[in-house]
């Protein structure tokens, strides 16, 4: 809810802490920027399916403005997907379940981190 979203990110900003904001939708990231939210996270992941739609960051990408730290979260598959949401302008990835499930942790997150 605004009020809600509100409360929390004055909340945030009187204490100091930076809030990452996050959205599913354009409807929500409107109404995030409107209460000058700076950190925004794009959750690629149904939260009540938890299917994850591969392509909502890619899409959201083109209505984040410049000047707000963006980031995609969900779903990130590896270093191509990390990749490709940085072309399209994020500028960072939240990445959890791949890093889980990989053998080789280690190797998992020098590979997204330099793109090899």
């Amino acid at each position: 809810a605004p009020g809600e979203m509100e409360s929390c990110l004055v909340a945030a900003d009187e204490s100091g802490i930076d809030a990452l904001v996050e959205v599913h939708d354009e409807h929500e990231l409107d109404a995030a920027l409107a209460l000058g939210a700076d950190l925004v996270g794009v959750n690629q992941r149904d939260l009540w399916s938890f299917e994850v739609d591969h392509e909502r960051a890619l899409r959201m990408a083109t209505a984040m403005p410049r000047d707000v730290v963006a980031v995609a979260e969900s779903g990130i598959r590896g270093t191509a997907d990390a990749l490709a949401l940085a072309a399209a302008g994020y500028h960072a990835v939240l990445v959890g379940e791949h890093l889980v499930t990989s053998d080789y942790p280690e190797s998992a997150v020098r590979a997204l981190a330099t793109g090899v």
